[in-house]
């Protein structure tokens, strides 16, 4: 039933027909009270009001969720409810195996996509950051990597149109000269999203019609450009070359690329080809 699905609604929908807007009640129509009130619709939101219901049928559960049911990552598996990590085993392990040589005893995923890793010796600290990089890990707070948000994308997401996280490194590499603090940019192997479901600076999203661009926006809201997703990296260092070359003295990426507008950008980041 993928026919009924509208665009960006996640995969555990597809089995259903999507309601109708004239079926969705109107804000006013929703209690002004409740004894819980949770804030997300997600898996972790659902499940909470599930066995609340359960356990205290009583109780009046009320969930709220500005977008849809299922909207953000935790709505798709994205890795907010799981135990899952954007790296491998291997390289995990490897990572555990120097931080309990060094005294951790325990580790713990945080806010910001950082793992804790708890009980280490100070002065093992420094050599342990070292090793972390090493792994590929960030370990620094200026990192550009850290303006990147990237899904698995394909082929890992039967979704995806792209690869995103496996080409997230050349990626921020042909981004360079415009990650200064002020951009956020979003690789979205297909129009949902997952990664990142705010509006970024830049979000380059592969979907049936090949690389689209968002500026300034979400993945669902970008605009195919006429490139082949195939071209992505060197697409993303046209538009970073772009950028760059444009920005006024004083103006940061951010102001340029607002300025400069999606559609000035979109041509920058596929150029028309060359006729004889």
């Amino acid at each position: 039933m993928s026919e009924l699905r509208p665009a960006g609604f996640p995969l555990w929908w597809e089995g259903y027909a999507a309601p109708s807007p004239a079926a969705v009640p109107p804000a006013e129509a929703l209690p002004s009270q409740a004894d819980v009130v949770i804030v997300g619709g997600g898996f972790t939101g659902l499940w909470t009001a599930y066995y609340l219901l359960r356990d205290a049928a009583h109780l009046s559960v009320l969930v709220l969720e500005a977008e849809h049911v299922g909207f953000g990552a935790s709505g798709r598996n994205g890795g907010w409810v799981s135990a899952l990590f954007p790296v491998d085993a291997t390289t995990l392990a490897a990572l555990v195996g120097v931080a309990t040589c060094k005294g951790a005893t325990l580790f713990e995923p945080t806010l910001g996509r950082a793992l804790l890793a708890i009980g280490m010796r100070a002065d093992a600290a420094d050599d342990f950051s070292r090793h972390a990089a090493a792994l590929g890990f960030i370990v620094e707070a200026a990192d550009p990597r850290r303006a990147i948000a990237a899904c698995a994308g394909a082929p890992a997401c039967r979704s995806g149109c792209m690869p995103a996280r496996d080409v997230a490194d050349a990626v921020t590499g042909a981004a360079a000269a415009i990650l200064d603090g002020t951009v956020t940019l979003h690789i979205s192997g297909c129009p949902k999203g997952c990664a990142n479901p705010r509006a970024a600076t830049l979000a380059l999203v592969g979907s049936d019609a090949g690389l689209a661009l968002s500026v300034n926006g979400r993945a669902a809201e970008a605009v195919p450009t006429g490139c082949a997703t195939t071209d992505l990296v060197a697409a993303t260092a046209r538009l970073a070359a772009t950028i760059d070359r444009e920005r006024r003295p004083g103006e940061t990426a951010a102001a340029s690329i607002a300025r400069l507008g999606a559609s000035g950008l979109a041509s920058a980041l596929c150029p028309e080809p060359a006729h004889a």
